[in-house]
């Protein structure tokens, strides 16, 4: 989908000075030959795009990217088109003066459901067609029919917390580690006194009575996941998923069935000549494309399954991000994230300088560990791993410095017995 976000609506009068709306989200440019509205590119328009679609698809609520882009000063639609035409962000609304427009909910679906994305010309939310019922164009489709339709559906069948990955936590095991007495999850959490951290059992606070809640070392019980993983599964080479595309005239011929019934609601509204030789003009153009539509097949998409040449031991492995080399110490690795001293007064520029690069190659380095960790999780779900944890003695991990085993149980839950020989076969 996001390959289709190589380009923008953009445009300008045509010929003969007809004006067209351009959603917000996009500018107006000096694009076009006369002859109609053009596609230009605009990399700012793009990145948004790309970021907000994404960002939907991997599960997060239109509330929480709203607040993202927001946070991180993305100009809202209103916003970025005032700027656009030299003016100030910012205007009225509901009576007082606004500094800045923002992201919301509302904003996002807005932008996300309007049939423009894919090129159509609209008017009052719907799309606008030709004397043949084909949706008239202002330029190239951002996303194609079927995209669009699975943006929809996503947005559609959205609920709290559905189908959601996890990308703000650094926990490994979240959603892997359990608690063998009440099988709940457990949560990794930090110690007060030192830099270490444990996975707990959290079923009280869930209002569920544990007989024999657990906690466990978070180091212990990441590193005893990672090595029991890649021993079971590590040698098994990995797969790949290529879809190719089919076509279905369902959702559009649904569409236009919709526009025919309203239509024909509104036969007897029509009181002049002219205005019901209009109606007819436009119920005709409606049953011609119905027609077309009822007469194309639909080709059902297919999914073809190959083996990669990856194992699923080099690609956890590749998910590891390089440790960046320090410019303050040069040859020596960043073993921490760099602090900027309260004033740099004493220090060259060429110091400041050398501090700063540090400082931005953690940041992204930092970035990169949580990406990774987060990709190495799904890999874990994925695979349907359960790690449960007994309860163990109180403060044993300051009598024993290595984890007992005796205390968890690692096991790869399928429902399809096949799958799980394949995935135990992979050992030999």
């Amino acid at each position: 989908m996001l390959g289709q976000l190589a380009r923008r609506v953009v445009g300008e009068p045509t010929g003969n000075g007809t004006a067209v709306r351009v959603h917000p989200l996009w500018q107006p440019g000096p694009w076009g030959d006369g002859d109609g509205w053009k596609l230009a590119p605009d990399g700012t328009a793009v990145e948004v795009l790309e970021r907000i679609i994404r960002n939907v698809l991997d599960g997060k609520s239109l509330q929480s990217i709203a607040f993202d882009l927001n946070d991180s000063q993305v100009l809202a639609p209103r916003d970025y088109q005032a700027v656009l035409l030299g003016r100030k962000p910012g205007g009225m609304r509901h009576g007082r003066m606004i500094e800045r427009f923002k992201w919301t909910a509302g904003t996002l679906s807005k932008v996300l459901r309007t049939p423009t994305l894919m090129g159509h010309k609209t008017h009052k939310g719907k799309t606008v067609r030709d004397k043949d019922g084909v949706p008239i164009l202002i330029g190239e489709p951002v996303l194609e029919r079927d995209e669009f339709d699975n943006l929809q559906e996503v947005l559609s069948s959205r609920t709290p917390h559905r189908a959601r990955r996890r990308k703000d936590t650094r926990s490994l095991l979240l959603q892997v580690a359990h608690c063998e007495g009440c099988v709940t999850r457990m949560y990794k959490a930090p110690r007060t006194s030192v830099p270490l951290s444990d996975y707990n059992c959290r079923a009280a606070a869930h209002g569920v009575k544990c007989p024999s809640p657990a906690g466990i070392r978070a180091d212990w019980l990441e590193e005893y996941g990672e090595r029991k993983f890649l021993e079971l599964v590590g040698p098994a080479r990995m797969t790949k998923t290529i879809t190719y595309k089919g076509y279905d005239p369902g959702p559009e011929l649904a569409e236009v069935t919709r526009e025919l019934r309203e239509l024909y609601k509104d036969k007897d509204a029509r009181k002049s000549r002219t205005g019901r030789m209009i109606w007819q003009e436009e119920v005709d153009a409606l049953e011609r494309r119905a027609a077309t539509l009822e007469a194309t097949p639909k080709v059902e998409a297919r999914t073809e399954v190959i083996e990669t040449e990856e194992t699923f031991a080099q690609h956890w492995r590749s998910l590891a991000p390089a440790i960046p080399r320090s410019k303050v110490k040069p040859g020596e690795l960043l073993s921490d994230q760099p602090v900027m001293p309260e004033s740099l007064e004493d220090m060259s520029e060429a110091d400041v300088a050398a501090l700063q690069a540090d400082v931005r190659a953690w940041e992204a380095y930092d970035e990169a560990h949580r990406e990774a960790i987060g990709e190495r999780r799904q890999m874990l779900i994925d695979a349907e791993v359960k790690i449960y944890v007994s309860k163990g003695q109180s403060g044993g991990d300051k009598r024993d410095p290595q984890m007992d085993e005796s205390r968890v149980r690692f096991v790869i839950e399928r429902e399809d017995p096949e799958a799980d020989v394949i995935v135990y076969d992979a050992q030999d």
